[in-house]
């Protein structure tokens, strides 16, 4: 006899009413599909795991979260990085894993000092000067990294006690030291590992070896910058168990170069490593791709989301944005939220880590259960093998991906709960995810059973079965499906009089179609959009003109079918999803700026003149661009990318062709430079132009995961451009003399 499966599981549901037990059975049964880990985390260690000597008491619960204690009992892979050093990785997973209850081991550490690795290639040989820390720790630190001849501050002072009178060493420092005649020893490179002991003997011994070109004690010459200067950590402040933050070596390095600046009259050149470089970064993620790899056994080529845990704004939250990764800023270390707002906006704040890692790792098991019940209509191995393609995206993801692989379970029309969904889980109200998964469970049901009333009576499941579910599943949808209304509605009837049909012919040529040319008459009673512009923006939006829902509630982007506020939230660049009416808070909260190439509102992009409106657009706005100077414009479309880049020459160039994304979506190799000799409020000296496909509903052959990809590299590109890490010379400087910029 034919039972099916679904009703048996419905009747379960339905009459149990469990559904916190459907969520850990889906979890748990359905958690293995994911057999590579969604999400990896980075760690600070000062201000987040620990606080001077004592470990935080919410860091030992959010590690055993990442050891398995999970809904989805699955480890997940973290590294550790710290702008802090002075020992080896070695001893400093020992003195951790002592702390913290867990093993650390050295793979997966990174401190300040760890990315020198990448260096010894070229210095292995060579004298160098090191920096930081007790005693010689620092050299055998250095030592172990393969660098053979590195010397340390106390060793010169051993060698010529008058280097700097004003210190006598300590037995235990003397016994430290090495016997090297440093007016013989060219010092090659000078590395500052870790916040020095000595800040005077260690500033006269920089001078002393870059004023003399690497010979210690050698006739002073104009420095020609042959020997390298490294810093290892940049952060200004720190926090251990004293109540204020402490001055670190970024403080070292702003007390050097200003001793330097008197002597000279100059700064000296040097290389800074550890968080928010970018070096750092990219160095970081090397490492969490290996310790992928060695998860897995195989080649990793798309990593994961990354989420950086940390509690400084100026080191962990911008070097996490800038490297494209989601960044999580918690309240127990040096950012205190009662001195305001922090200087880099991190995509989720959380009061310790404990509740960072509960929050995501929480919000990503429900998006599993939700794909579960959901799936369990049928076809069910069908559709886990296609979510199984975003298994490692980020968890905002799945909903698009259960939506593109039809899953029945949502009517249509209710993609606006798909968007209520995401939104739940952005903003961390995560327990509103049940009730939505549960709702769209019943939905689901109520149809299939109303499908199954029509069936014939053999292929129906035994009566009282089908009877018990359907009658419990009515009772409990009653408060929470739309009730129909049972009064009929009065249609009115249509006309068919000669009269209506010559009105209704008159009323269709009255308007051209979307694909034909429309005058500024026809759409002169809709206002222009004011532009959202300042100063220095990190990414100027450009539409091409504003659509007739824009125009008539005077916002963006305003059309309900439009993926642009939610492509933002997606790919990192706004922490939730903005409503259009809220698009004032872009500029002041995100430093995003909006602007259209074309003033006057249509239809459709199609009813703009080429020539007319959207060529004689492009002067206006290079006059915008040139007046506040962004980082990079991102263009919303295509079209009107091709259309600025040609016709911002004269003559106008010719637009990339063909449909290879590398040619026409993402940066294109052109640039606007400003001049260097005029004062602007603006940091950026040119700006780089990006483009995205178009955000509009009815741009079918662009889905938001292009966009959302685009705008992630988009994000990335802004923070090299901030970090001076983007190569521009190989673009096309667009000619544009300042005074032929009109006032906006």
């Amino acid at each position: 006899m034919y039972r099916n499966p679904l009703r048996l599981h419905l009747r379960t549901y339905a009459t149990s009413r469990r559904f916190d037990g459907i969520v850990r059975r889906g979890i748990s049964d359905h958690a293995t599909q994911f057999r590579e880990p969604p999400l990896v985390f980075a760690f600070d260690i000062d201000g987040v795991l620990v606080r001077g000597a004592q470990a935080l008491p919410a860091a030992k619960r959010a590690l055993n979260i990442l050891q398995g204690d999970n809904p989805m009992r699955m480890k997940i892979p973290f590294i550790l990085m710290t702008n802090g050093g002075g020992l080896g990785e070695e001893e400093r997973c020992r003195r951790l894993t002592s702390r913290l209850g867990f093993e650390i081991r050295p793979s997966q550490f990174i401190q300040a000092h760890t990315v020198l690795k990448t260096v010894v290639h070229k210095y292995a040989d060579h004298p160098v000067l090191v920096l930081g820390g007790r005693n010689d720790d620092i050299r055998k630190v250095a030592e172990r990294y393969g660098f053979k001849h590195a010397y340390t501050t106390l060793d010169v002072k051993a060698w010529n006690p008058a280097v700097w009178p004003f210190h006598d060493l300590t037995e235990a420092e003397r016994a430290s030291t090495k016997e090297v005649d440093f007016s013989k020893t060219p010092i090659r490179a000078i590395f500052v590992y870790h916040d020095p002991r000595n800040w005077a003997l260690d500033v006269q011994v920089i001078c002393d070896v870059i004023l003399s070109g690497g010979l210690i004690g050698g006739p002073y010459k104009d420095p020609d910058g042959s020997v390298e200067l490294i810093f290892c950590n940049p952060d200004l402040l720190w926090r251990n168990e004293f109540d204020r933050p402490r001055i670190g070596q970024g403080g070292f390095r702003v007390a050097f170069q200003a001793v330097y600046k008197e002597l000279t009259g100059s700064n000296y050149p040097y290389t800074q490593y550890g968080k928010p470089t970018a070096a750092t970064y990219q160095f970081a993620e090397t490492v969490l791709r290996k310790i992928l790899e060695d998860l897995q056994g195989k080649a990793v080529h798309q990593m994961p989301s990354v989420y950086m845990v940390g509690d400084n704004p100026e080191s962990d939250i911008a070097g996490a944005n800038g490297a494209g990764w989601h960044s999580v800023l918690v309240h127990t270390g040096v950012y205190e939220p009662e001195n305001g707002p922090p200087t880099h906006t991190p995509s989720y704040e959380a009061n310790d880590v404990e509740e960072a890692i509960r929050i995501r790792m929480r919000v990503f098991s429900l998006w599993i259960c939700v794909v579960y019940v959901c799936s369990s209509t049928g076809g069910m191995t069908e559709r886990l093998r296609r979510i199984q393609v975003v298994q490692g995206q980020d968890v905002e993801m799945i909903p698009r991906a259960a939506r593109r692989s039809s899953l029945e379970c949502l009517a249509q029309g209710s993609s606006a709960t798909w968007v209520q969904m995401a939104s739940l889980g952005k903003e961390e109200d995560v327990d509103g995810l049940l009730p939505v998964a549960r709702r769209s469970l019943r939905i689901q049901a109520r149809e299939i059973m109303k499908a199954e009333a029509n069936t014939t009576e053999s292929e129906r499941p035994p009566g009282p079965v089908s009877l018990h579910a359907e009658a419990t599943l009515k009772q409990e949808t009653h408060d929470e499906l739309p009730v129909p209304n049972k009064t009929p509605r009065k249609r009115k009837a249509k006309s068919s009089t000669p009269q209506s049909a010559t009105k209704r012919v008159k009323a269709a040529s009255a308007s051209p179609s979307k694909t034909e040319y429309a005058p500024p008459e026809l759409f002169a009673h809709l206002a222009p959009l004011p532009d959202l512009l300042r100063p220095g923006l990190d990414i100027l939006f450009c539409g091409i003109n504003p659509g007739v829902e824009s125009a008539r509630v005077g916002h963006h982007f305003a059309h309900r079918s439009n993926r642009f506020w939610k492509a933002l939230f997606l790919s990192g660049l706004t922490s939730r999803v903005l409503l259009p009416s809220e698009e004032a808070l872009l500029p002041t909260e995100y430093n995003i700026g909006l602007t259209d190439l074309v003033e006057r509102p249509t239809a459709a992009a199609a009813q703009l003149s080429r020539t007319a409106d959207m060529v004689a657009g492009v002067p206006h706005l290079l006059a915008k661009i040139y007046q506040c100077r962004p980082a990079v414009v991102c263009f919303v479309g295509r079209s009107i990318a091709d259309v600025f880049c040609s016709h911002a020459f004269d003559p106008p160039k010719k637009p990339p062709k063909g449909t290879d994304k590398q040619e026409v979506w993402g940066l294109r190799p052109l640039k606007l430079v400003y001049s260097q000799s005029e004062e602007h409020e603006s940091p950026f000296k040119e700006t780089l132009f990006f483009v995205i496909p178009s955000t509009s509903g009815a741009n079918a052959a662009y889905n938001i995961s292009d966009t959302v990809r685009l705008l992630e590299a988009l994000r990335k590109n802004v923070g090299l451009i901030k970090s001076g890490g983007m190569d521009t010379t190989y673009m096309d400087v667009i000619p544009f003399p300042p005074q032929s910029a009109p006032a906006i």
